[in-house]
């Protein structure tokens, strides 16, 4: 089901202005509670130091938790062979907008792979899961989000990425939505040409 539900995410247009205020810190509790089973079971500590209060970003909070789910997985697999099973999920503000931060102590990353982990079908886990394309979706769905993800990592050093996305403008998302209505107004327009 996974599978099928990233290569139908990932073979999608981009969103059609499903943003809206979103409270990045109550996406990320949601979801760590819904994750923390997953976590215990392999044995993994989870902390979480979120910024205080609510953070408001231009989002859509079930994407949000998936980008979220994804770094998740990569970090549980990550720290699965290591002795210190440690994953710290941060929030903050930034004079630039607003960062999620997820940081495992696992293997690390080598560094001819980190130009090649958020392509599709890439992997490096051991056990070939997922096809590849949990990290890709992410990044796909950041991007939709006009946000970028970073990553820092050294092979032994375990790994650090970084979701930095702009803080909420109600001005951003109203123009947004009329950039949603007036594509769905071109489908099926004059000028639109159908191949039979």
């Amino acid at each position: 089901r996974d599978i099928t539900q990233n290569l139908l995410r990932f073979s999608q247009s981009q969103g059609e202005g499903s943003l809206r205020s979103t409270d990045l810190n109550a996406v990320v509790r949601s979801t760590l509670d819904f994750e923390q089973v997953r976590f215990a079971e392999g044995g993994v500590t989870v902390k979480d130091e979120l910024t205080r209060g609510p953070l408001q970003v231009l989002g859509d909070p079930e994407q949000l938790a998936q980008v979220l789910a994804a770094l998740l997985s990569n970090a549980r697999t990550a720290v699965a062979k290591t002795s210190k099973k440690l994953v710290v999920v941060r929030t903050r503000s930034t004079p630039a907008g607003v960062e999620l931060e997820v940081q495992d102590t696992g293997k690390g990353i080598a560094p001819e792979n980190l130009t090649r982990i958020f392509d599709p079908f890439f992997t490096t886990k051991d056990v070939w899961s997922n096809i590849g394309l949990g990290l890709s979706v992410a990044y796909r769905m950041v991007k939709e989000h006009e946000g970028r993800i970073d990553v820092v990592s050294a092979p032994g050093q375990g790994a650090t990425f970084t979701v930095r996305l702009p803080p909420f403008d109600a001005a951003r998302q109203k123009n947004r939505q009329q950039q949603a209505a007036a594509s769905r107004l071109d489908v099926g327009g004059q000028g639109v040409g159908i191949v039979r």
